[in-house]
């Protein structure tokens, strides 16, 4: 909402500001760090009457039960507080809407006439690229094969020069101002989550009990979410096209071009549901999801600033998405809305984040790393999900084959208090190990 400030920069220079995303997304952190500070007492004293039921010795044994016996009581469902922290700093540093401009083009190879953009670079008809690049303020670097047909000066005989395809370009440009899909989608499902994970802790609360909203409800909501922030993708021209490639780490070249509608809406699924369901894992003792989430919003914050500038993505050989920058502002609020509910999460913890904030925190990240063309990356970024969600998955699946235990209790960091590690201990060190997990998925950027 304030990037229109930018528009009056000759009343006021300083304005001029508002236009950049990296003073957004810095101003994006630290109002969600600021709001979610400020509303937390006020929120926490709210929500106590929506106590914890902490698992009973028949559940997790009499080891884990008496370890976390003092838990009882503290309030749940504190994801409320990254909620308003994260939406109230979206909406007033996030530029809702991408420029995109317009060129008359007539294809040089089957003839077909129509509009060239950014996010369109390739004839509606026969898929011609016309190579439509940023190389001079946004136009084609190739004027023979951008403009041949369109731009005719001479009568029969076309003129290349360079300053005359400028001029005509800016005599027939067309701009326009597109809804940013990314943006929205990532709001989409942060909220959808959110009422889900709502649903279950309520049920939680209301019950006494740790059981809530039944699986296959869950998964139910999950898979709406999921199709909503497809049917909003690949509606929108913004992102129709680019949502539609599958890229993986450590390859330089796109992996799949033009993948299938169900072939992308099963990757989005997975993503979507594996990242939602292993931060819901994670959050099991003061602090550790939370500050696991902070080294991940970071990570991709970076990615998706670096995917969204134009010399940023061509020096690193990464494809440009127009619009998807935004997302950095989204990832810095998340990290700033994280980072002020660590301070109330933190061992001994004042209110847990209940499934109202793990299961959508996982989402948004998940459908952050789609958008970016990182879904891969999620696995080395956010290792400690996935080593969380795998100690779960061997644990069970072992015991329902040989009858054993792999471990003392899953998910993992469990077993390490059971091994007689100090809860605060375990938590450390999981940030560190989420930290270094980060810097090397930002890595693959660079390794390819």
């Amino acid at each position: 909402m304030l990037s229109y400030l930018a528009g009056y920069e000759d009343i006021f220079g300083p304005f001029r500001l508002f236009q950049y995303i990296t003073f957004r997304a810095m101003m994006a952190g630290l109002t969600a760090l600021l709001v979610g500070y400020w509303i937390a007492p006020w929120v926490i004293r709210r929500l106590a009457n929506f106590k914890q039921a902490v698992r009973t010795k028949d559940e997790v044994g009499e080891d884990l039960a008496n370890l976390h016996k003092e838990k009882q009581g503290t309030p749940t469902m504190g994801g409320v507080i990254i909620l308003i922290a994260l939406i109230v700093s979206t909406v007033l540093w996030a530029d809702p809407f991408q420029e995109v401009t317009f060129v008359d083009h007539n294809c040089v190879q089957c003839g077909n006439s129509f509009q060239l953009s950014r996010i369109n670079d390739k004839c509606s008809e026969c898929g011609l690229s016309a190579q439509f690049d940023a190389d001079h303020d946004g136009i084609a670097d190739n004027w023979e094969q951008a403009y041949h047909g369109s731009l005719d000066f001479d009568g029969d005989d076309v003129v290349y020069d360079e300053g005359t395809c400028m001029e005509a370009y800016i005599e027939t440009r067309v701009s326009d101002y597109r809804l940013n899909s990314y943006l929205l989608t990532a709001l989409v499902v942060y909220l959808g989550l959110s009422l889900v994970g709502f649903l279950d802790d309520y049920l939680k609360v209301s019950k006494k009990n740790s059981k809530g909203l039944p699986g296959r409800f869950k998964m139910l909501g999950q898979s709406v979410v999921t199709v909503l922030a497809l049917g909003i993708l690949l509606s929108a021209d913004l992102s129709s096209q680019n949502m539609r490639e599958v890229w993986i780490p450590f390859y330089r070249h796109v992996l799949v071009d033009g993948a299938p509608v169900w072939g992308i809406g099963i990757l989005l699924f997975f993503v979507l549901v594996g990242s939602s369901n292993a931060i819901n894992l994670t959050d099991g003792l003061d602090g550790l999801a939370t500050g696991c989430t902070v080294t991940v919003a970071l990570a991709y914050g970076v990615m998706a600033y670096v995917v969204g500038n134009f010399v940023l993505s061509d020096t690193l050989l990464i494809e440009q998405v127009l619009g998807v920058g935004e997302l950095t502002v989204i990832c810095t609020a998340l990290l700033g809305a994280c980072l002020s509910f660590l301070w109330y999460n933190s061992a001994p913890a004042e209110v847990f984040m209940g499934d109202t904030g793990s299961l959508a925190l996982g989402g948004l990240v998940g459908s952050i790393a789609f958008m970016v063309q990182q879904p891969f990356t999620l696995v080395i970024v956010g290792g400690i999900f996935v080593m969380e969600a795998l100690s779960v998955i061997l644990q069970v699946g072992n015991y329902k084959l040989n009858g054993k235990r792999i471990l003392k209790m899953a998910p993992i960091h469990h077993h390490f208090e059971l091994s007689g590690w100090a809860e605060t201990k375990v938590v450390i060190r999981f940030w560190i190990l989420s930290l270094i997990f980060a810097l090397v998925g930002l890595a693959t950027l660079k390794i390819r």
